[in-house]
C-alpha cells in the first residue's frame, strides 16, 4: 500500500513524458544555436534563423503543456 501511494505521488510530481521530451528538444536546439553563432557563412545564418524559430515554437508548446499539467495537479 505504501509503495503504491509513493509511486502515485511520484507520478503526480514528475513532469509528463511529453513535456520532458520537449524540454530535451529545447536544450538540443539551444546547443545547436550556440554552435551556429560561431559560424559566419550564409547557410549557417539561415539555419540559425530556423533554429531560433523552432526554439520559440517548442518553448511555447512546452509552456502551454506545463501550464495545463500544473492546473491538473
Amino acid at each position: 500500500m505504501d509503495e503504491a501511494a509513493s509511486r502515485l505521488r511520484l507520478q503526480q510530481e514528475s513532469k509528463p513524458e511529453q513535456i520532458e521530451d520537449l524540454d530535451r528538444q529545447i536544450i538540443t536546439l539551444k546547443i545547436e544555436l550556440e554552435a551556429l553563432r560561431k559560424e559566419t557563412d550564409p547557410a549557417s545564418a539561415e539555419r540559425r534563423q530556423k533554429v531560433e524559430s523552432e526554439i520559440a515554437r517548442v518553448e511555447g508548446k512546452s509552456q502551454e503543456l506545463t501550464r495545463a499539467w500544473q492546473e491538473e495537479r
